[in-house]
């Protein structure tokens, strides 16, 4: 009996399967093996009896920069068999995956700082922004180094609240940078979603978006901050971005009320800072 899996609506030319990331990391595993494994079953089957060669090749291929190298004592090669009762448990009995092994996780994403286009956002009613890579780890180094003048160190959690803009990239590589714990969410979850998603986590630092463009309106996250702040209690410094509709919105940052509410300006000065280290 065949199953139909029904129409194929899209595949890749020869030509993009030639040039693509897979086919290239089966031509380097099939080198240094001295084995033609160009073909994804057999890439596959290698795969599945060498884990650790395996994860190895991935590491060097895409170039992973530690900060401290795996041990040497080189991973398990047992493939899986029939005395092991699940994939679970030959996973946590025979795999060693990259121990002892550190590294920045930031550091490992940037790319390096030029002139070229990395970043490219566009946002209904604001219209396009990009970043080159220059641009982008000079905000990223400035975001990082006003973190650590907030207490931000490694093992924190820093939070966004954030629509799909730059500032939520650059807040995530920052903390990363710092080796502090990142977690986010849309401000559309609405104040449970919100607070069940940050609360489990305590996190130190907010950046909260103060409004989100979406079919032609835009709608304000004002009350949801103010609503969210009491049943957060960890906070000790929210920062708001995304304030481009001061007249639809007033500048809830200058709220007296709410004296740990900084503007996303004001606290990501970006002056210089490649001196930064990630």
């Amino acid at each position: 009996m065949t199953t139909d899996i029904g129409q194929i609506v899209w595949q890749p030319s020869s030509q993009k399967i030639q040039k693509s990331f897979m086919t290239k990391f089966a031509q380097f595993v099939s080198d240094i093996e001295s084995k033609d494994l160009l073909k994804w079953n057999d890439l596959h089957q290698w795969s599945v009896e060498h884990p650790g060669k395996f994860w190895r090749y991935c590491a060097k291929f895409v170039d992973i920069k530690w900060r401290k190298k795996p041990n040497s004592r080189p991973q398990e090669e047992t493939s899986i068999d029939k005395k092991f009762s699940s994939l679970n448990d030959w996973l946590q009995e025979k795999t060693h995956w990259f121990e002892g092994a550190k590294l920045n996780f930031a550091e490992n994403i940037l790319p390096q700082p030029n002139d070229s286009q990395v970043l490219v956002s566009v946002k209904e009613g604001i219209g396009r922004t990009s970043l080159t890579a220059k641009e982008l780890w000079n905000q990223v180094a400035c975001c990082a180094l006003s973190l650590q003048k907030a207490g931000v160190k490694k093992g924190d959690r820093v939070a966004g609240v954030l629509s799909n803009s730059y500032e939520a990239i650059i807040a995530m590589l920052a903390t990363t940078s710092l080796g502090a714990i990142w977690s986010s969410c849309s401000p559309d979850f609405g104040v449970g979603g919100i607070v069940d998603r940050l609360a489990q986590i305590s996190p130190k630092i907010l950046f909260f978006s103060s409004s989100y463009h979406y079919n032609g309106k835009v709608f304000s996250c004002h009350q949801t901050l103010r609503e969210c702040l009491p049943l957060l209690p960890s906070l000790e410094v929210v920062i708001q971005t995304d304030i481009l509709y001061e007249k639809m919105t007033p500048t809830f940052h200058k709220d007296p009320k709410y004296p740990n509410l900084i503007a996303w300006q004001d606290f990501v000065n970006f002056t210089n800072c490649f001196g930064q280290n990630f």
